[in-house]
């Protein structure tokens, strides 16, 4: 959301605010503020009131009042946008790894992108997929009609099998999706024939 649209917002429910109180509220640095406001009063879209000498209270024209409302148009199309490009994106990746014989889908983490993960499965069309979310005990091994949708920043961890869905609605090249799978699948493969190799020198010894 823009600065501007955020201080019009505040001021337009308490024009009484000082301009600290209006940092504190938009999390606007005190400078900016002041800035912005400068701004606002040159363009017309409020007006300052001084109430005394050390007392002022910033009232919205009607100007200041379209402005406010057609930023916040904007900003609601710019989010429904963003949020159609999400569930396009990620209706993509399950339809690839769908193609790829995937059926089960186990969906982790918290958040925007967990929500829309589980709103596309919910909704999608392709046959045989079954969803849930996870509960913080991801499977390790491989199973090649199951996936991992791992909606976090947080990694996966050393030999879980499983796309990071927010690597790939960021990712332009060509490695992602189902490469995602096979580079994790091959981790845990390297991971258990190293696990399996320190055993058996331990037992040698």
């Amino acid at each position: 959301m823009d600065k501007e649209y955020r201080l019009l917002d505040v001021l337009s429910r308490d024009g009484g605010l000082s301009q600290r109180q209006v940092a504190k509220e938009t999390g606007l640095s005190l400078g900016m503020v002041n800035l912005i406001l400068g701004r606002l009063v040159k363009t017309g879209a409020i007006k300052v009131v001084n109430l005394n000498g050390r007392t002022a209270r910033y009232l919205l024209t009607p100007s200041g009042v379209a402005e406010k409302s057609r930023r916040a148009y904007e900003y609601l199309q710019r989010t429904i946008g963003t949020f159609r490009d999400l569930r396009q994106r990620i209706e993509e990746l399950i339809a690839e790894l769908h193609g790829h014989g995937i059926r089960e889908f186990i969906i982790d983490g918290e958040g925007e992108v967990a929500d829309i993960a589980e709103l596309c499965l919910g909704r999608t069309p392709l046959a045989g997929v079954s969803y849930r979310r996870g509960d913080g005990n991801l499977p390790v091994e491989h199973e090649p009609t199951r996936a991992v949708l791992h909606c976090s920043l947080e990694p996966l961890g050393r030999g879980y099998v499983g796309v990071s869905v927010l690597e790939r609605l960021v990712q332009t090249g060509a490695r992602a999706g189902v490469s995602a799978i096979e580079l994790r699948a091959a981790d845990a493969a390297t991971a258990s024939r190293a696990d399996a190799a320190t055993a058996s020198r331990a037992e040698v010894k």
